[in-house]
């Protein structure tokens, strides 16, 4: 009985050691890929790429230039052979437009199907239309408000 639960203990203890690994992989911002350049403007990644970290181990600096904004590799000339690139990240794209709302999608939620129209009539002289009911004076003294 021993032995298995001491497999299954070294088990465990193994996927843990695996799993602890990978999570320190996606910890770090260090990034390298291997190319097969077919054109001349390559795009590195979806992140903004931290300035003067790429590195291209089989091209030397005046052969390429790099907008680390966008993160695109501009070669000089397109080598036939495949190149290995490392470089750090920013955790964000420095571009990246940030909006909380977009408020041309909630734009027509808020308008009236049938909106009130005003339109003024030029023969009622009176505030207030009392019908036929005649009256004579002030009636501001008959409304009160409050005590």
């Amino acid at each position: 009985m021993a032995p298995k639960i001491q497999l299954l203990i070294l088990y465990l203890f193994l996927s843990y050691c695996g799993y602890a690994q990978q999570l320190a992989d996606s910890l770090s911002n260090l990034r390298s890929k291997k190319i097969l350049p077919d054109r001349k403007e390559i795009i590195l990644d979806s992140f903004s790429i931290i300035p003067n970290s790429v590195e291209l181990l089989s091209l030397t600096k005046e052969k390429f230039h790099v907008d680390y904004v966008n993160s695109i590799l501009f070669l000089d000339s397109i080598p036939t052979d495949t190149i290995i690139v490392s470089y750090r990240i920013f955790p964000f794209k420095i571009n990246q437009s940030v909006q909380r709302f977009n408020y041309d999608s909630i734009r027509f939620n808020f308008t009236a199907e049938k909106p009130m129209i005003y339109s003024g009539s030029s023969n009622q002289d009176r505030i207030i239309n009392f019908g036929q009911m005649n009256y004579n004076g002030s009636i501001g003294r008959g409304i009160s408000f409050g005590n």
